[in-house]
């Protein structure tokens, strides 16, 4: 109780002074985060596209909208959130790994396997990573792959370990890209 109250007297401080100038980036994006903390994430959402919009290289925005957008199942407008950020940014490898989620969460693993192949690159103890690569090899086919990243895991995170190996024990469950169909032969219907 006291934890929220002391959230809705910081959202009224941040309410005046957005709409003193609502093209402080900063402030929306605060606001957005006092939203997120307060259970609304339509609210919070709203503020963290209005920081973008005043501000659209604020990276901490940009990407919260992605997450957002995530969350909401909302791929294509993450995709496109977390591609627009620098890629000169500090944190831009968390931006490249939301991308490769996101592509994932489409099941387009092959467009996704050079986002996490560039988070690896930047950080290689990064477990949810390793995962991921492993995720776009059993989608490409290459359970024998998948399995050698198994080893990786081992010493970085034994959860993510544990996930890996319960994956490939469960080839029903391995991910797969969507069916690649040939264009149908069209016929006109007959009406009788």
């Amino acid at each position: 109780y006291g934890r929220a109250a002391e959230m809705r007297r910081w959202l009224a401080r941040l309410e005046e002074g957005a709409a003193a100038d609502s093209l402080d980036a900063r402030l929306q994006f605060m606001r957005g985060v006092v939203m997120d903390y307060l259970s609304a994430p339509a609210d919070a959402e709203a503020s963290y596209r209005a920081s973008v919009e005043a501000d659209p290289g604020f990276f901490p925005a940009a990407y919260l909208l992605g997450l957002h957008h995530v969350q909401r199942g909302r791929y294509e407008a993450a995709y496109t959130a977390f591609t627009g950020l620098a890629p000169t940014h500090p944190y831009r490898h968390a931006a490249a790994y939301s991308t490769a989620v996101a592509l994932m969460s489409e099941r387009d693993y092959r467009a996704a396997l050079p986002h996490v192949l560039s988070v690896l690159a930047h950080d290689p103890e990064f477990a949810p990573a390793w995962f991921a690569l492993a995720r776009c090899r059993l989608a490409a086919g290459r359970p024998d792959q998948a399995a050698e990243l198994l080893l990786m895991l081992a010493p970085l995170d034994a959860a993510w370990h544990a996930q890996l190996r319960q994956l490939l024990r469960r080839p029903l469950l391995h991910p797969r890209p969507p069916l690649e169909l040939p264009p149908a032969a069209l016929r006109p219907l007959e009406l009788r």
